[in-house]
């Protein structure tokens, strides 16, 4: 987020443009990145590789408002990777 910030809110907003062309545009992104995560998933053997990229990125967005927003008592991520 420190770094690329403005190009997070760009994504952010690119969900909320009504204009058909921005919308479909946004959604194959979205099923791109999906499925590139997918095969990464069924390669590395991950059970329901599918449905476990779709979580991965369900994660991700969420973070992505939380940091956005500035709720860290929401993001509990946070400290069970600090080791």
């Amino acid at each position: 987020m420190a770094t690329h910030r403005d190009e997070v809110l760009l994504v952010m907003q690119a969900h909320t443009i009504a204009e058909t062309q921005i919308r479909e545009h946004t959604k194959e992104v979205y099923r791109k990145i999906h499925r590139t995560i997918a095969e990464r998933f069924q390669t590395a053997g991950v059970s329901n590789a599918e449905v476990e990229a779709a979580r991965f990125i369900a994660t991700g967005q969420f973070i992505v408002v939380i940091e956005v927003l500035d709720v860290p008592e929401m993001y509990c991520f946070k400290n069970e990777h600090k080791a």
